[in-house]
């Protein structure tokens, strides 16, 4: 039986362990979205979640591992949640404003819409990218852009994965009970669980090395601080060698 269908360690019993850990980190992100200015840190958290899972076994307690990584990004994810939500917000409002007047006026509201999407795709970056690395966040929101601007495919299909599905809720109401159950349950947790997928090979080169359980490897008995100057070294060689 131990080396059975319903073994851990069988291919079935990854699946259900991986199944585990997405609707409880679910459940977790949607419970800290609950004051609603805290939601920068859930998601911060979830994708702390996440990145441990894809890197170590699989094998994690999403309990522990969620309460550290909202622990440890809460400050700068609550920062960054409401600053961009509130540019967000006075974005719209422009925009809308715009839409009451024609000519000129009128066609400003174009480039309102870039500069939203920039915004949004900053935001969709942002925290997986502080859920990776420790830094300032001045340096994240750098971070995010090089991140964005290096895979335009990347970015493209994070994008849609992102849009696509909230939408479909939006437009199909009649099954707005199964949406939300599905978001609530696995929904919010799926769709991050794919985009680290993606974000983790962008992310890897400029990651310190971690064990089977996802845990640090100081190379040489190298201090925390020091790995992640390093690491931020090589991101910004690698954003001046682009440019930016």
């Amino acid at each position: 039986m131990n080396n059975g269908i319903l073994s851990n360690n069988s291919r079935f019993g990854r699946m259900m362990t991986r199944a585990g850990i997405l609707i409880a980190s679910n459940l977790l992100f949607v419970l800290s979205c609950i004051p609603v200015v805290t939601a920068g840190a859930g998601l911060c958290a979830l994708y702390h979640t996440l990145f441990r899972t894809l890197r170590g076994d699989g094998e994690i307690n999403p309990f522990s591992e969620f309460y550290r990584g909202f622990k440890n990004n809460f400050k700068q994810a609550t920062v960054s949640f409401v600053f961009l939500t509130a540019f967000i917000f006075v974005l719209l409002l422009e925009i809308f404003w715009c839409k009451q007047f024609v000519g000129a006026v009128a066609l400003f509201r174009y480039g309102l819409y870039v500069i939203l999407m920039i915004v949004l795709v900053l935001a969709l970056y942002l925290y997986p990218t502080m859920a990776a690395f420790d830094a300032p966040l001045k340096m994240l929101f750098a971070h995010s852009f090089y991140f964005a601007m290096k895979r335009p495919m990347t970015m493209m299909s994070i994008v849609l994965t992102s849009v696509v599905p909230s939408v479909i809720t939006i437009v199909h109401r009649n099954f707005l009970p199964l949406y939300a159950f599905i978001w609530c349950f696995i929904g919010v947790s799926g769709i991050a669980m794919l985009h680290a997928s993606m974000l983790l090979h962008l992310f890897e080169p400029y990651l310190p090395l971690v064990d089977v359980c996802g845990e640090i490897i100081p190379e040489n008995e190298e201090s925390f601080d020091q790995i992640n100057q390093q690491t931020e070294s090589k991101v910004l060689e690698d954003m001046m060698k682009l440019g930016m």
